[in-house]
């Protein structure tokens, strides 16, 4: 097992991130895959993920400790599952099925990155630190 660097973390967030943006913004809300929620609403959701980038790139590259902007990131990514699922339900009779599955499915993968992140970062609610995980 080996300890979780945060700055592998700040760089799997960034990456994901871009992911992000460039799904939302490219695919779903230009409406190449319907999803039921409006394009403006979508074109928000990539512009928020690419703010995210441009702080992950940051945080991987100036800050002196990496971990300060991870708690921060972990903080806004859960704010951003949040605010998506609340969307989702907001526009619950426009939503599609595709609509439905990629929000879901983009909920549970950014929400176990929080948990990570959090881990690592030492939330005050979690001990603080690096922390083993069996498939690091």
């Amino acid at each position: 097992m080996q300890h979780t660097n945060p700055k592998h973390l700040l760089a799997i967030d960034a990456a994901g991130a871009l992911t992000t943006c460039a799904i939302t913004g490219l695919v779903l809300a230009p409406e190449r895959l319907m999803t039921g929620l409006p394009p403006t609403l979508l074109y928000w959701l990539a512009g928020i993920a690419g703010g995210f980038f441009v702080l992950g790139m940051f945080g991987l590259s100036c800050a002196p400790d990496p971990r300060r902007p991870l708690k921060l990131l972990a903080m806004l990514n859960g704010g951003y599952c949040i605010t998506t699922l609340v969307c989702c339900v907001a526009y619950w009779n426009q939503l599609t099925m595709w609509g439905g599955i990629y929000f879901v499915l983009e909920a549970i993968v950014i929400s176990a990155l929080v948990f990570w992140e959090w881990r690592v970062a030492g939330m005050p609610w979690l001990p603080a630190g690096n922390h083993h995980f069996a498939n690091d």
